[in-house]
């Protein structure tokens, strides 16, 4: 059996076909370069040769092929690249979810701009020292009470500005965070269905694929993910590729998020303000083949059991306080802020309360306790930041700040002695200990002055701050080396598409040529062929 004459004419046909092609593709290429999350195509190309197995065919060694074969467009695409990035992208969304809130807690205690509590502690030891030298002067006395009320109101600015920030991200976390990632789920569940349909009827939906990637690397900032294709087969020795997504806890297990056309879902349960801890974060699971889906807790014992997400961040640092934890935890989250400046702030009041009501005993004044220098806004709770006040008596002038335990032979105060305002200069001085009970144990954070330690809070959150910023620089570099590596795998490169135009172009001059060079040997051998000396 000789080899069709007309088998060269398909050959070129085939060849002119697989270079039309290559010039589509290597366009769509050049169409998208500026397409976010577009993966660079390529035209899957093979061979065709003989395949007969008659024993009456040509020789093999005399056998040319028969041209070339489209199998498909695939993608660029290398999934250990993606792998990498996602879990890198995870570990940059866990320090970015914890340095925005750092940096919203630094604009409330940082003061290199303005002037607040520092320059208020300030004007306070001036006012006292003025006093000390005016003792019994009304109007010394009254400058120095609306100093403390100005050190007071703004305690109080950053109390407030601190519960305000702490209820925002838990709103943002339960409203915003929560609901984005049942969406991307969602979106995902559409985007499986429409690829899985798109490959059975052969066509490969390459950019729906891009788009699933790119809520993929989206969700991976959120939660850490592992993402696994699986071949699944539909029917007439077909298979389809199948994505599936889970959860690696920390504990071990591996949760199914998205499996196929079904999907997880993600809920939670934030306190009521002010506490506005994370209760509960629950993970329901993609249904299984036989339709179950089981629900598990995600944190336990304020430990969220993931290694990575701004989910992790954001919740760590509503749950979390540092070393007044129970067990102590290594995050500093609201919890540490709010403690340590309440702390500060209650001890102030309380040891200035002390020594004003102490003189009022001394002197043998009726009901001593009236002389409280500061006390709680509403009786009935607890004494806190929030339900502190200057004593009102002091305000409406029926107690003033006593100025000695000294008294003349008549009985009445020694108006010139200022021990007792002297005695307040030095506890704002002194050295204390600032203590907060756990609950199990009293923990002693600071040693110093109040100022001191109130500079002490400031420092705490400047060096969290540099080193959270610091961490999350360190993790976008090495996210930002991954994408490029991707980038330079998956993504459209002008100089390199410019190069296939113009191999293509020529490839399929070349096959033009081949099939006019057959068609004139096809003429001579028709036409010409047993007709010379006619």
């Amino acid at each position: 059996m000789i080899r069709s004459t007309f088998a060269g004419f398909t050959t070129a046909q085939l060849a002119l076909n697989a270079s039309q092609r290559a010039l589509d593709v290597a366009g769509q290429n050049i169409a998208n370069i500026n397409t976010s999350g577009y993966t660079r195509q390529r035209l899957d190309l093979v061979s065709l040769n003989f395949r007969s197995s008659a024993t009456s065919a040509t020789s093999t060694n005399q056998r040319a092929g028969f041209g070339v074969e489209i199998t498909g467009i695939s993608q660029i695409r290398d999934p250990f690249l993606d792998v990498q990035y996602r879990n890198q992208m995870g570990k940059v969304g866990n320090a970015d979810a914890k340095q925005s809130i750092l940096e919203q807690l630094g604009d409330i205690f940082d003061e290199t701009d303005r002037d607040a509590i520092q320059s208020a502690f300030n004007d306070l030891s001036s006012q006292l020292q003025k006093l000390s030298q005016n003792p019994g002067e009304k109007s010394y006395d009254s400058a120095t009470r609306a100093s403390m009320e100005v050190l007071l109101n703004l305690f109080h600015v950053n109390a407030t500005e601190l519960q305000n920030t702490k209820e925002m991200s838990a709103e943002t976390l339960k409203t915003t965070d929560i609901t984005e990632i049942n969406d991307i789920l969602s979106r995902i569940k559409e985007l499986n269905s429409s690829i899985k349909t798109s490959d059975i009827i052969g066509n490969p939906a390459l950019e729906l694929m891009d788009e699933r990637n790119l809520l993929l690397d989206e969700l991976s900032t959120y939660l850490p993910i592992h993402v696994q294709y699986t071949e699944s087969p539909v029917g007439s020795g077909r298979t389809v590729s199948v994505l599936n997504v889970n959860i690696q806890t920390t504990n071990g297990a591996s949760l199914s998020l998205i499996a196929d056309d079904q999907i997880g879902s993600l809920s939670i349960d934030v306190e009521a303000p002010p506490s506005c801890n994370v209760k509960s974060l629950s993970l329901t699971t993609a249904k299984d083949q036989n339709g179950n889906a089981t629900t598990n807790e995600l944190i336990k014992d304020k430990e969220v059991l993931m290694d990575g997400g701004s989910l992790k961040g954001t919740i760590e640092m509503l749950n979390c306080s540092g070393i007044f934890d129970e067990p102590a935890t290594s995050v500093k989250g609201f919890g540490y802020y709010e403690t340590s400046l309440n702390t500060v702030v209650t001890e102030f009041a309380t040891k200035l309360n002390e020594l004003n009501i102490e003189a009022a005993k001394q002197l043998g004044l009726t009901n001593p306790d009236q002389y409280a220098l500061f006390t709680k806004i509403d009786a009935t709770k607890d004494l806190d930041i929030s339900n502190l006040q200057v004593n009102p008596e002091w305000r409406n002038g029926n107690i003033s700040i006593i100025n000695t335990t000294n008294k003349n032979p008549n009985g009445t105060p020694e108006t010139t002695d200022n021990q007792c305002i002297l005695n307040l200069i030095n506890e704002l001085k002194k050295e204390q200990s600032f203590t907060v009970n756990t609950g199990t144990q009293n923990v002693t954070f600071f040693t110093g002055s109040f100022i001191n330690c109130y500079s002490d809070l400031q420092n705490t959150l400047a060096i969290d701050t540099k080193s959270t910023t610091t961490l999350l620089q360190s993790q976008m570099n090495v996210a930002d080396q991954i994408a490029n590596s991707r980038d330079n795998l998956s993504g459209v490169s002008l100089d390199e598409e410019a190069i296939s135009l113009m191999h293509y172009q020529q490839s399929y001059s070349a096959a033009a040529r081949l099939m006019t060079a057959l068609d004139e040997a096809l003429d001579v051998l028709i036409n010409n062929t047993g007709v010379v000396g006619r």
